[in-house]
């Protein structure tokens, strides 16, 4: 997650609700520097099932189109601006 979002790849962030606070602050932190929206929903247990694996606190959309699919469906009501989505990649 941290190498995709230092280069520009993730589209989206998604924090895990019972994330430890540490981890809360540093991804947030991490993301608004590269200005990818953060979303905090679903338990650690919830996001590594979706993805049939363990437990996972932090996941990182790269694909643009699913990453706006999500925030549409979800109650996102960040100061983020989902432009920030089709921003250009170099």
């Amino acid at each position: 997650m941290k190498e995709s979002v230092r280069t520009g790849k993730a589209r989206l962030v998604i924090l895990a609700t019972d994330a430890s606070d540490g981890t809360k602050r540093w991804v947030t932190r991490l993301a608004e520097m590269h200005t990818v929206p953060v979303l905090e929903q679903h338990t650690k247990n919830e996001l590594g099932d979706s993805l049939d694996h363990t437990p996972k606190a932090v996941l990182a959309v790269l694909n643009r189109h699913f990453a706006s699919g999500i925030i549409e469906k979800s109650s996102l009501q960040a100061p983020l601006n989902t432009a920030d989505l089709n921003r250009t990649r170099q």
